[in-house]
């Protein structure tokens, strides 16, 4: 699968917790509360999240997700392309952020090489 991909896609042991909320619907700027997620998973163009609410999957849609990540308060714009309900009844979705982010990326390598140091101890 790393072959296909891109970047390196960091999976988080203990789900990483953030927040949603839809930022633009048809290139119109809008308000709305935030919503509780659970990363499941992140690179440097996209995450996975679950939650229990329903969103819908659009091109016209840009949602913004906020998270803290190795102390670092993040924030990213990206349209959900895929959406998946699960067994016990929550939804698992899958973002592609609008712009590619280096730092997010820098981030995740670093991650990623603390990682491999800790397992070959």
């Amino acid at each position: 699968m790393l072959g296909r991909r891109k970047h390196y896609r960091h999976y988080f042991k203990e789900y990483a917790k953030g927040t949603i909320e839809i930022s633009e619907i048809k290139n119109r700027k809008i308000v709305t509360k935030k919503a509780a997620i659970l990363i499941k998973d992140i690179c440097g163009n996209g995450l996975r999240f679950s939650t229990e609410l329903r969103f819908l999957a659009s091109d016209v849609i840009i949602y913004k997700f906020d998270f803290l990540l190795t102390n670092h308060d993040l924030s990213f714009h990206g349209k959900i392309v895929r959406r998946d309900q699960l067994q016990d009844g929550t939804y698992e979705y899958g973002v592609q952020f609008i712009e590619e982010h280096k730092f997010l990326t820098h981030i995740i390598n670093k991650l990623s090489q603390k990682i491999l140091r800790n397992s070959a101890s």
